[in-house]
């Protein structure tokens, strides 16, 4: 065996082929990562800043396809009202794309006077989405606390689960309706 070069090491058990492709994708993560940190490094002002967010925008904006038009108000259907310990939960339909129905949650503080802050609320991976207590909970506090919180099922998560129902849940929209929306020039995303 130590005739052959290089091959020894792929001999001890310790080569695990399945983790290839992981171990590359971890590779460029980390080599990305490392060219953000250093690209940072140099900002030595606030316009070096500025240009870098303005840069970074730029890039997302490209990935997710462009922006959608802008101007018109989001259609939205008020499916009910539930009343908590200072705060409310406007249930609603929102209509992002025609014919595209998003369940969403408004968390409103009782005491609203006027304008304030509003938080936009991201859902990870938790299968219930805007449903997930820890979710709730945050959006609950922030409404408690004066502000305004939205937060939306998104595709593959709570009530917009695909086919194959929750054990594909957050897979179909990566494999399926994603690679279908590049093939056309567009993103899930958008």
């Amino acid at each position: 065996m130590d005739s052959i070069p290089g091959f020894r090491p792929y001999l001890d058990g310790a080569f695990d082929a399945p983790q290839d492709l992981p171990q590359h994708v971890y590779r460029r993560a980390l080599a990305s990562i490392e060219r953000g940190r250093a690209g940072n490094d140099t900002l030595a002002d606030p316009a070096a800043v500025l240009r870098r967010q303005q840069q970074i925008r730029a890039d997302v904006t490209a990935a997710l396809g462009g922006l959608l038009p802008t101007g018109d108000e989001v259609p939205a259907e008020l499916v009910g009202v539930v009343q908590l310990d200072g705060y409310q939960v406007h249930r609603l339909l929102l209509e992002t794309r025609p014919g595209v129905l998003v369940p969403a949650n408004l968390y409103l503080p009782d005491e609203l006077a006027g304008p304030t802050g509003a938080v936009l609320f991201t859902c990870g991976h938790g299968e219930l989405a805007k449903a997930y207590p820890p979710y709730q909970a945050v959006c609950a506090r922030l409404a408690r606390n004066g502000l305004v919180a939205l937060i939306i099922d998104p595709v593959g998560q709570g009530e917009r689960i695909g086919p194959g129902g929750p054990a594909a849940a957050g897979v179909f929209e990566h494999t399926d309706i994603g690679v279908r929306c590049w093939w056309t020039g567009h993103s899930v995303g958008r």
